[in-house]
């Protein structure tokens, strides 16, 4: 389990983190597979059980901060769209939008969306929350998201220059929102499927304050509603009987389990007590292929996970400690040693399996590993000779594969270089407080595409965004807003690969691997439909009965 950037969120989010896609359709048990259907056991509750990686800090869209409470979120808010599996948006709040000249986007938004205590969800729910996102005392991550889309006046607002009434968002009337672009955005839709752009209801929060976001006060406008929050024990969400799509919602209850533990997780996997697990321990995944290949789904991920420098705290000023950092490490080790099936060596940000992606050509991706290794210590060499590498310590948030990511990368450090790295594992808030102090030298951190295209990722690079780093780049800046205006995919594709060259120059993160996420997933769990942008929304899933499936349910991808 890793952390990752939501990246509307921590640039988070993840990852953070943030992660082709096998679909568990066509394998024998595979939800909305027949053949399967005599051998499912009958499920007379609609209730499923998914383990989460960890205990949620806040429900909150505008404060959380790692990828799995967004997992929890996504079920009790809805934006204005929604995501498909294959990256393409889907109408939700909004049942259409239009604009002009891709500057002044009009959405409509459903006259029959209800918030959970039954209130009508409108336009100025929305210009509420964004104006929260963006308001500089809220200090939100999802500012950054904000900041990204190019909304009228967001920078300004998040800079604490103007106030957040100015937000180019405005309710027309109680059912269409209107936004205004600083300039054209062609993928600006894509970008609203994250909870920093979901509505909020006002009364809740200004009766409730800090305290709204708990079972006792939430009011969501999502499938589902939160019903019970035990701390390090489970959250559970039943169904919300007042949204506008409830008819199609199968599943009354969800409950998230915060498990860190890949080996827990699978104990508690085989005992019955969890339906879907978001990992599997790598020792015991070839086992699990033999055996229990029908519950096992490995699909990549747009997700890459790597380690993150403090470019402005020496030695790791030198951006030639950087590269030989870099190039000492064995990628196809790690990627298929440490993560196993699936999981590819990266020398990119983004993957290959993202659309309009080119990747760059760089030294690294032509060189043998002996021949890389050569030339981190000829790097080496030369970064020693500006300054001495010395008590360096990588930090990451405790979980089994950070872990021995760490312990392998410190390994090759130590067997190629000379250099001595000190690890330290540390739970979420630490790593959080330790990340902002910038007291941190090396941290594992994921990057990850939360929509389709290169700019999800690529665009946490520009100055404000990389504050902990400390890493700036002017001409990435400039690249980027040049990218933003392009029209079409294939023009701003030739941009986003020299960012990557330019990046890989730099070395302000190592990319090591392009992230694969195997998981275990139960035969009667139907509707799973694996996606590389992200976990499936509860509201898609349903527990298998003695019910035949409709032909449509049998083949979900036509």
């Amino acid at each position: 389990m890793n952390n990752l950037r939501i990246p509307v969120a921590l640039g988070l989010t993840l990852i953070l983190l943030s992660s082709g896609c096998s679909k568990r359709d066509e394998q024998a048990a595979a939800p909305g597979d027949t053949s399967a259907q005599a051998q499912t056991p009958i499920q007379p509750m609609q209730a499923l059980v998914r383990a989460n990686d960890a205990e949620p800090q806040s429900l909150d869209p505008h404060k959380m901060g790692i990828a799995y409470e967004a997992t929890i979120i996504q079920d009790l808010l809805e934006g204005l769209v929604t995501m498909s599996a294959d990256g393409s948006v889907v109408p939700a709040t909004a049942d259409r939008w239009e604009h002009d000249d891709g500057l002044a986007y009009r959405f409509y938004l459903r006259t029959d969306a209800r918030w959970s205590n039954g209130d009508p969800v409108t336009a100025w729910d929305f210009v509420y929350a964004w104006q929260r996102a963006a308001d500089p005392q809220t200090a939100s991550y999802c500012a950054e998201g904000f900041r990204n889309t190019g909304i009228q006046y967001a920078a300004s607002i998040i800079r604490g220059d103007i106030p957040p009434a100015q937000l180019g968002v405005v309710a027309i009337d109680a059912h269409t929102l209107q936004v205004r672009l600083e300039k054209p955005l062609p993928y600006f839709p894509k970008l609203l499927h994250s909870p920093c752009f979901a509505p909020l209801h006002k009364e809740t929060i200004e009766a409730h304050g800090e305290q709204w976001a708990r079972p006792e006060s939430y009011v969501g406008n999502g499938p589902f509603v939160l019903a019970e929050w035990s701390v390090n024990e489970k959250v559970v969400l039943s169904r919300n009987r007042h949204y506008w799509d409830n008819a199609n919602v199968r599943l009354e209850n969800v409950t998230f389990l915060p498990i860190t533990s890949d080996k827990v997780e699978l104990d508690r996997y085989r005992a019955g007590e969890v339906d879907v697990t978001s990992g599997i321990p790598d020792a015991a995944l070839p086992e699990l292929m033999r055996q229990a290949s029908n519950e096992v789904v490995v699909h990549p991920r747009l997700t890459t996970l790597g380690i993150e420098f403090n470019t402005h705290k020496p030695p790791l000023t030198s951006p030639l400690l950087r590269q030989a950092l870099s190039y000492a490490l064995d990628r196809d080790v790690i990627a298929n040693k440490v993560y196993g099936i699936g999981n590819r060596p990266a020398y990119s940000f983004n993957s290959a399996e993202l659309p309009d992606f080119i990747p760059p050509t760089v030294p690294s991706t032509d060189l043998a590993q002996e021949q890389r290794e050569q030339y981190a210590r000829k790097l080496l060499q030369e970064a020693l000779s500006e300054q001495p590498a010395s008590n360096l310590r990588l930090i990451y948030i405790n979980a089994d594969t950070n872990a021995k990511f760490a312990l392998s990368a410190a390994a090759m450090w130590k067997k190629i270089l000379g250099l001595e790295v000190e690890l330290q594992g540390l739970e979420w808030k630490a790593f959080d407080s330790e990340s902002a102090s910038d007291k941190f030298d090396m941290r594992i951190m994921g990057y990850n595409a939360w929509y389709s295209d290169p700019s999800a990722v690529l665009s946490q690079f520009i100055a404000e965004q990389t504050a902990r780093s400390g890493y700036h780049s002017e001409q990435i800046r400039s690249l980027m807003e040049s990218a933003r205006s392009m029209q079409e995919s294939a023009e701003r594709a030739v941009v986003y690969t020299e960012i990557e060259r330019i990046l890989a120059e730099d070395a302000p993160f190592i990319p090591v691997v392009h992230r694969a996420y195997p998981r275990l997933v139960k035969p009667h769990v139907r509707g799973f439909t694996p996606s590389p942008f992200g976990q499936p929304y509860s509201k898609d899933l349903w527990i298998a009965t003695n019910t035949p499936l409709t032909e449509q349910e049998a083949r979900p991808d036509e």
